[in-house]
């Protein structure tokens, strides 16, 4: 109980973390502070498999563009590799770094968690969350367990109140039969009770059979834990076999947002809820400075494009870093390091994406990680919540049945989403 309260502490704080220190930008100079750097390289048959190292790169470069660490600049010493031999091998080329970020996979995550058991470096990990814990291996993220918990805390305090009308939750859960899937399984499960579950094997085959299963059920809240292959299956099954819920919350999902224009009315109304996304340009104007300016500026010119929401994750995650816990650390050793990030206490929000930063388990959770809530909003998605980061103009809108469903795709015209939304003038309630 105390660490599910710990975890939520980022939900209840307005504090705000200073960031004068971004107002103005002085390059950095004098002896640098080297960072090894494990991330899967490009490759012809995975083209996104280099944004995380692509964003922290580019947020290396703002730093030493905007002062470094206490002056010093960062000298990023990068090691592709993809699997757990390659990290092996580029380990032992990075030498004796007290530190290494990564990583951009859920493989070569998990070999620098296990080969920094031995304390001969620290471990930091800017994109992915940590499932399994070592007192040598940090992560910003939320991990799956933690993700469940969190969802159902919103369902219970803010879809109850906001699009029940204060009505019971009657949840269905939906999950494949993944370790990661099964942990946020018991997350929501242990915030939310009488939860009916539905397991499956993916590919998800039986979506029309299950969709009325949820229809005779008499569910108002569907929860999915799945591909967005499976989740698409289930949510056009639930249209054909006329299942009306009242919520529809993707727990990871990303193919919805990244469509602004196809199946418009389909989707008006959907929750995702994940670890990656963009803030309002308020936010990142008011809470980072003119550093956000800079790293945007930093990728572009290097990679000819604008950062996505994973290279913005992984910038976020090293952000953490490099703004609260190395200006903090006495000695570059793993132990100095490490002592630094245990000690850490940055409220949210923070980062890029709104999180803050403690570890007072003394290992792999932090207490103060985020995740955006998202909902499509008049044939775009927005961000919900946390309202820091908020770029939707209305507040939680209720779900509309199949029936307004279809009437809304034939009446609503197709656009495309803002780049900088209004601001949002109603806050949603507390969790």
């Amino acid at each position: 109980m105390i660490r599910f309260l710990l975890l939520l502490v980022w939900l209840v704080t307005s504090f705000s973390w200073t960031a004068s220190a971004q107002a103005t930008c002085t390059p950095a100079a004098g002896e640098p502070i080297r960072l090894g750097a494990v991330f899967p390289p490009e490759t012809l048959f995975s083209a996104g498999a280099a944004d995380a190292y692509r964003g922290a790169a580019a947020m290396v470069e703002a730093f030493n563009n905007c002062g470094g660490v206490n002056g010093r600049p960062i000298e990023l010493v990068y090691a592709p590799a993809a699997n757990f031999n390659q990290v092996i091998e580029a380990v032992d080329r990075l030498g004796d770094v007290p530190l290494i970020i990564g990583s951009g996979s859920s493989a070569v995550s998990a070999a620098l968690v296990e080969l920094s058991q031995g304390g001969t470096f620290v471990y930091w990990e800017v994109s992915e969350p940590l499932d399994y814990y070592h007192q040598w291996s940090f992560s910003p993220r939320l991990n799956s367990y933690d993700l469940g918990l969190f969802t159902a805390e919103f369902i219970q305090n803010i879809i109850a109140a906001s699009i029940l009308d204060g009505g019971t939750v009657a949840a269905a859960l939906v999950y494949d039969d993944r370790p990661r899937a099964r942990m946020t399984a018991d997350g929501l499960r242990t915030g939310l009770d009488n939860v009916q579950e539905y397991t499956y094997t993916a590919p998800l085959s039986s979506a029309y059979n299950l969709g009325v299963e949820l229809r005779e059920a008499a569910v108002n809240t569907v929860i999915v834990v799945g591909a967005d292959n499976d989740a698409d299956r289930l949510w056009r099954a639930m249209r054909q076999a006329n299942a009306n819920v009242q919520a529809w919350i993707q727990i990871g999902g990303s193919s919805y947002r990244r469509a602004t224009c196809s199946r418009l009315g389909n989707t008006d109304g959907l929750i995702t809820i994940s670890a990656t996304g963009s803030a309002s340009r308020d936010y990142y104007r008011n809470q980072i400075g003119a550093l956000y300016d800079i790293y945007r500026a930093a990728y572009g010119a290097r990679f000819q494009q604008s950062p996505g929401e994973q290279v913005d994750q992984a910038a976020s995650g090293l952000y953490l870093l490099l703004r609260g816990v190395l200006p903090q650390t006495e000695t570059f050793t793993s132990e100095g390091i490490q002592q630094a990030i245990v000690a850490a206490d940055i409220p949210a929000p923070a980062g890029l994406l709104g999180e803050g930063l403690a570890f007072p388990f003394g290992a792999g959770t932090n207490t103060r990680a985020g995740s955006l809530i998202w909902q499509r909003q008049n044939g775009r998605f927005c961000t919900i919540y946390p309202d820091a980061l908020a770029t939707c103009d209305q507040p939680l809108q209720p779900f509309p049945t199949w029936r307004d469903r279809a009437k809304l795709e034939a009446e609503t015209a197709c656009q495309d989403e803002p780049l900088s939304p209004a601001p949002r003038p109603t806050a949603l309630p507390k969790l």
